[in-house]
């Protein structure tokens, strides 16, 4: 819309670094994005609601799901 691009580090971000770093440990391998077998489980477990008060629903419904695979 107004062609502007917010990919860059916020920086915020850095004020954690050093003590993040130092609690965690440098993570070479380590991604934000969700796996996309995650993303698929939560939209199934969205579209099986009725879209109000969602996160009571899914965690509701991802309890039970959990449940049943144990079964």
């Amino acid at each position: 819309m107004y062609n502007k691009s917010f990919d860059f580090p916020k920086q915020h971000a850095t004020v954690h670094l050093n003590a993040d770093l130092r609690n965690k440990g440098a993570a070479p391998y380590f991604a934000t994005q969700l796996g996309e077998g995650f993303h698929q489980e939560l939209w199934e477990l969205y579209v099986m609601g009725n879209k109000k008060n969602v996160d009571a629903q899914m965690t509701h419904d991802d309890a039970t799901k959990e449940a049943m695979a144990r079964i």
